[in-house]
């Protein structure tokens, strides 16, 4: 399964962003998540990523800047909870932000804006 000439492929169970194909893209959830949901994944970024999630109005960018400790090549986890208008994120069980939501509840939303990455596992549960 692909999107958008494979910018975002499916393949054995992961999303994987190809960096060769250019173009700032999104895919996203068809439904909008609940207002308090937790968003649990595993992800292996390469030494260019910086590729966003957005949710509730919140902008979240998997990129050093954010992620002091982000590995590349290697898999490691991401856990966004979101729980009565704060929104927690946990980078391999460790606290990196947390941050008030914006406007009502939405869709998850992946952007392909620079280098690769591969997500696999992603569990939402509200």
């Amino acid at each position: 399964t692909e999107a958008y000439d494979k910018r975002f492929v499916v393949k054995e169970g992961s999303i994987i962003i190809d960096p060769k194909v250019k173009g700032d893209l999104h895919i996203e959830t068809q439904r909008a998540m609940p207002k308090n949901v937790r968003i649990q994944f595993e992800f292996k970024p390469d030494g260019k990523c910086n590729n966003d999630l957005f949710l509730h109005g919140m902008k979240f960018d998997i990129a050093t800047a954010n992620i002091k400790e982000l590995k590349t090549d290697e898999w490691q986890t991401l856990d966004l909870t979101v729980l009565d208008g704060i929104c927690h994120y946990r980078h391999n069980g460790k606290a990196v932000k947390t941050m008030p939501t914006k406007g009502e509840p939405s869709s998850f939303r992946i952007r392909a804006e620079f280098g690769s990455i591969e997500i696999r596992q992603m569990e939402p549960t509200a």
